[in-house]
């Protein structure tokens, strides 16, 4: 098969036949691609952390979303984890009585991430000295396409400018087989990355 007839069955339409269906999908590609200079700068203009304070105690929040500059050098730490729905973990209301809010824009909400995500993330951090945690479902605008779209774009940039990076399971430890497992595929990850 010749290159040119594969170029003609790849810019093929499948539903009808038509012809540039290879460009459209290139065109569609690019209108969805958002540029990294507009990356960049949303990351210097536009990154939030989460952050204990007692302004927003006197709301009723627990904590308050920040501006943040990843070239300021004040730390935080970047959290990842599996994001479940509230009616996937909680049963019945246990997730009102365990609630978190949060502080934006000058108004309390309750946290899109779970309750214990938020709490666990905030006290490895001060733990480690930090007081600020970034966390994707609370520190992306979820309700703002754009936002969204260049938050995503730069998790990246986020991850690899953070004080600590750290992950959260979806599971408790339960036994010792289990920290065992865990241990092991840490130190396989470690020496792939290495090549010790």
């Amino acid at each position: 098969m010749s290159f040119k007839t594969v170029i003609r069955q790849l810019d093929t339409d499948p539903r009808d036949r038509s012809r540039g269906y290879l460009w459209k999908m290139v065109e569609d590609a690019q209108f969805c691609a958002v540029r990294r200079s507009d990356v960049r700068q949303w990351i210097n203009t536009s990154l939030r952390v989460l952050t204990p304070s007692s302004s927003a105690k006197e709301q009723s929040c627990d904590f308050q979303l920040v501006p943040h500059s990843i070239d300021s050098g004040v730390p935080y730490i970047a959290v990842s984890y599996c994001w479940q729905t509230k009616e996937d973990h909680y049963g019945g209301d246990s997730f009102v009585h365990n609630a978190v809010h949060v502080l934006q824009n000058g108004r309390g909400r309750p946290s899109r991430a779970r309750p214990e995500i938020i709490s666990r993330a905030m006290q490895y951090a001060i733990s480690v000295g930090v007081n600020r945690i970034w966390i994707d479902q609370e520190c992306i605008d979820q309700d703002d396409p754009v936002d969204k779209e260049h938050g995503i774009q730069s998790m990246d940039l986020v991850y690899q400018h953070a004080y600590r990076t750290v992950a959260l399971l979806d599971r408790y430890i339960d036994c010792e087989d289990d920290m065992r497992s865990i241990t092991e595929l840490m130190v396989q990850s470690f020496k792939e990355s290495t090549g010790k």
